[in-house]
């Protein structure tokens, strides 16, 4: 009964998509020494201008572009190791879109959640970084770099500063069992996975190796139930769990 309780509490649905992207791995390539992209943008314009801009660094090269409609069939074409998404292209509310592409590269969305509840969402299907429209050119390079490069997300600053804070959820019973199936590490590092952090700074901030923090990354994982470090904060965040292993933290201090 306590394993089927667990079940309902986190183990919602990604979104149904019946594209093979869905259900592929992931191809990798580079051009020279260059991170290869795709971009999905809603005008012409708007692609060269961001086709522009990532011509300037020399750690990116744009090798397609496409509308909403057409970018999960140009990522599987060009196998880049990102796909950045301007909204309204596609937006938070395209789940199956972003799943399929989360489920072949990396994906970066260029949008405004309502709030952090709504990053969430993109976070939960897979989507690596939300950054704001008004982000600037440096920062959206920077977190290119982060997403290519590591294997931690990015959230926009008001949605950070909210799981910074613990937004305080409704508790249930099922919070307190998944707080219970985690060791003191195990939570320590679902804090700093929520935080966007990577296996390196964790292991940098916790003075211990790269692989013992991929150690408990994987034995977290496997006690709730989920495949990625994105669903776990996902779900921590929306079951509570998050709220509560903060606070746990905060008592001990």
């Amino acid at each position: 009964m306590e394993q089927q309780d667990r079940t309902e509490l986190h183990r919602r649905p990604l979104a149904p998509c019946d594209s093979p992207a869905a259900h592929q791995p992931a191809r990798r390539g580079v051009t020279g020494t260059k991170a290869r992209l795709v971009l999905c943008c809603g005008t012409s314009l708007m692609a060269d201008g961001l086709r522009a801009l990532l011509a300037q660094p020399a750690d990116f090269a744009v090798v397609g572009d496409a509308t909403g409609d057409r970018v999960v069939r140009t990522v599987e074409e060009y196998s880049p190791e990102a796909v950045l998404i301007l909204a309204p292209a596609l937006t938070i509310e395209n789940t199956c879109e972003l799943a399929a592409l989360s489920a072949a590269t990396k994906v970066v969305l260029i949008a405004r959640p309502e709030n952090v509840r709504r990053a969430m969402e993109a976070v939960r299907v897979g989507v690596r970084a939300v950054v704001a429209p008004d982000t600037t050119a440096e920062a959206l390079l920077q977190t290119l770099r982060t997403v290519v490069t590591g294997d931690a997300f990015v959230l926009p600053a008001e949605a950070q500063a909210s799981l910074d804070l613990g937004e305080r959820l409704r508790e249930s019973d099922g919070t307190l069992r998944l707080a219970a199936l985690l060791t003191q590490r195990e939570k320590e590092i679902l804090l700093y996975l929520a935080r966007g952090s990577s296996n390196a700074e964790i292991a940098a901030k916790l003075s211990v190796s790269t692989a013992t923090v991929r150690s408990h990354v994987h034995h977290l994982l496997g006690k709730l139930d989920l495949g990625t470090r994105t669903q776990a904060v996902a779900v921590a965040y929306e079951s509570g769990l998050l709220s509560r292993v903060e606070r746990e933290f905060e008592d001990r201090r």
